[in-house]
């Protein structure tokens, strides 16, 4: 380049700055070249002046059976319209378009720069797409066949990927010397779909019609960006190293084409829910379930969500066929889930409530079965117990929907108790221990098929069927952890329980190290079921405390031992959690040590919720954490043996820090690099 910055170094071109990448300075530079932007590739001596007025866009490349398209420019962010208010009859009526309403735009046109900008990004979405074709044809279709975990039928999903193989031969992006600027034009006709409102749907609605409105000669941005999250999901399931730079790739399409979603979209629809909800798992399976980003996406999508109105029943069933009724409860129950999950490791309030909704839980229907037809759904319905639940022995997405919506219901109401004055008064205490019932209660109101028993492991059901029940079972467990845990502070009769369900916890974690070709990744289970079990049972065989009846003290250290050689094999010098997985299982070999040993007589008084009562002027004000997670490891008493660096005693770990800070030094990009972050 020619020009200069004042402090003598060379400007990048106008792309490069665009997207924040370093420059060759080259003319053209090796990323305009590669990205075929010769032509652009220019220094702009003044970037932010305002560029003149957008003219009307026409399309070069029209396609079948395309939209009629409105006269002004097709680029405006329906989020600045979001402060128009709606009545309530407005709500109650069904979903309402926000931003565009009869064709009027619903804030002023974007420039022709973001419009430039925004074809840029589809289009390299497109070329990613289709340089990696044969790789994500091959895993797409397999994910989608086999996969338990998809919000979204498989039948739409294969309908989004088959769009896109009709959109490579439509422009010609089949052909090497044409796939840049053929990339380019569909490009132009994706966002030019993606600004104007789809086809409207109603009660007669079919699969088929919604599908169209949706992809082929309709594809949008927010197609284009799910099919870009799914094929990144898929290639997680088939191989997650190989792939490793392919799924980033897809991750940075897919979140660029629902930030276009988001902006160009006259109104928030079903395929942008979609696309948030696959994109934010992603994130997390990528990034990690603690990437900073990750709470701030998850309040775009509950936005999403309440735009769309999916939080009262009336609304989402408004005008609406049955099928899309119950992918939208599916929906409800899985955001709700996630943004307690989120808010759970964030130590932050929960945004998405069950208290303030009405929607009521999906029926428990396989794919196939909603997308049938009428007579076939009816049918189908039919087959279901008085309380939505499948009579036969089947597994399906709805199924863990249904189970994590209900079990939701005594964890929503959990965290609070963690904001109340300690010690708890006798009140709150019943209010936790009726919560404790209402846990026990809804676990049993489960179809034994669904409700997890060691016999399932021989009983020839599919791995990945088993493991979701297993992840279940255990986030019931821990739900009963927090409350037990709670109120073991001050009734030291709430401590058998507590025990039992710690020791059960670490039971099952034990069972499923041993089952080989396991689709969880043992790691996960670990740090989240395995460390808060761990946390209970090691300070109690420490103060040499009295086991409840059943429990066998043999086995509890057995499992001790047996999960401190997990910790020792998964977590080696130079992964993230080494550290971390050193301190736990030193502080439990020490422990087992001080048990076996011969003069392991003494006996360490351990810091509460293990029997002894702290003073209550200790807790003039609760700290604000949140008990699902286990109770905090204990701290020595020094004036008894303990001490900070070392002693008689066992050391333990962080002891002047909770165990919720000790979760959230975890590095979770390396624990859920997989597709079961937050199942």
């Amino acid at each position: 380049m020619s020009f200069s910055r004042r402090n003598g170094t060379v400007p990048s071109c106008e792309p490069c700055r665009k997207a924040k990448v370093r420059c060759d300075h080259e003319k053209p530079c090796r990323r305009c070249t590669r990205r075929g932007e010769t032509d652009e590739c220019l220094y702009h001596p003044a970037p932010l002046s305002r560029p003149p007025r957008d003219r009307k866009r026409t399309n070069s490349v029209p396609l079948v059976e395309q939209r009629s398209l409105p006269d002004e420019p097709l680029a405006w962010s329906p989020r600045r319209a979001h402060t128009a208010q709606q009545s309530p009859a407005q709500h109650a009526d069904g979903p309402q378009p926000l931003g565009r309403e009869n064709g009027e735009a619903a804030s002023p046109p974007l420039n022709s720069a973001a419009n430039n900008a925004y074809i840029d990004d589809i289009a390299a979405a497109i070329v990613h797409l289709h340089n990696n074709w044969a790789l994500i044809d091959r895993v797409y279709r397999a994910f989608c066949t086999n996969s338990i975990k998809c919000l979204v039928p498989g039948d739409f999903s294969i309908a989004f990927l088959d769009s896109m193989s009709q959109l490579f031969r439509t422009y010609g992006i089949e052909h090497s010397k044409k796939s840049k600027v053929g990339a380019r034009t569909a490009a132009k006709q994706v966002l030019d779909s993606t600004a104007v409102p789809g086809a409207a749907v109603d009660s007669s609605s079919t699969t088929e019609t919604f599908i169209a409105s949706c992809s082929a000669n309709n594809l949008s941005a927010q197609t284009l960006g799910y099919v870009c999250n799914h094929a990144a999901r898929a290639a997680l399931v088939d191989d997650e190293r190989s792939h490793e730079v392919f799924v980033e790739a897809m991750l940075v399409c897919s979140t660029k084409c629902l930030s276009i979603a988001r902006d160009v979209a006259p109104r928030v629809d079903d395929t942008l829910v979609w696309l948030g909800h696959d994109n934010l798992y992603l994130l997390m399976a990528v990034k990690g379930d603690r990437d900073p980003i990750v709470w701030p996406r998850l309040g775009l999508l509950g936005s999403d969500l309440y735009s769309l109105g999916l939080q009262r029943e009336a609304t989402l069933t408004a005008n609406a066929p049955t099928f899309l009724v119950e992918m939208r409860r599916r929906v409800f129950a899985s955001v709700y889930h996630l943004d307690y999950a989120v808010c759970t490791y964030f130590r932050l309030p929960p945004r998405v409530l069950r208290k303030y909704a009405d929607t009521k839980p999906p029926l428990d229907l396989s794919d196939r079965d909603l997308l049938g037809n009428d007579s076939e759904f009816t049918m189908a319905t039919s087959r279901l117990t008085a309380d939505g639940w499948s009579s036969d022995v089947s597994y399906s997405a709805a199924t863990w929907a249904r189970m994590r919506y209900f079990l939701g219901v005594a964890k929503e109401e959990l965290p609070q108790f963690s904001y109340c004055p300690q010690p708890l008064s006798a009140e709150n205490r019943d209010k936790l221990r009726a919560l404790s019932d209402l846990n026990h209660l809804i676990w049993n109101s489960f179809p034994a098929h669904v409700r997890f028993n060691v016999d399932m492991w021989q009983s020839g059901l599919n791995p990945a069927h088993v493991d979701m029940l297993i992840v279940t079972y255990l986030s019931y467990l821990n739900t009963d952890l927090g409350i037990y845990r709670l109120l073991d502070e001050n009734d030291p009769s709430v401590n058998p329980p507590l025990l039992s369900t710690a020791a059960e916890m670490l039971a099952v974690v034990i069972q499923l190290g041993n089952v080989r070709d396991r689709p969880v990744p043992l790691a996960y289970v670990v740090w989240n079921w395995g460390i808060p079990s761990v946390a209970v049972l090691t300070p109690a065989l420490a103060a040499r405390q009295p086991l409840p009846n059943g429990l066998s003290k043999a086995k509890i250290v057995r499992h001790l031992s047996v999960f401190a050689s997990y910790l020792e094999n998964m977590f080696q010098p130079g992964n993230a959690n080494y550290k971390i997985a050193k301190q736990v299982s030193s502080s439990i070999v020490r422990t087992l040590d001080d048990i076996l040993d011969e003069g392991g007589d003494k006996t360490y008084q351990i810091s509460p919720p293990f029997g002894t009562t702290t003073p209550a002027s200790s807790h003039a004000s609760a700290t604000p954490l949140d008990m699902t997670l286990g109770a905090p490891f204990p701290r020595l008493d020094p004036a008894l043996g303990g001490s900070e660096g070392g002693g008689d005693g066992p050391e333990w770990p962080y002891d002047e820090a909770d165990f919720v800070d000790l979760m959230m030094n975890i590095d979770w990009a390396s624990v859920t690099n997989n597709e079961w972050s937050f199942v």
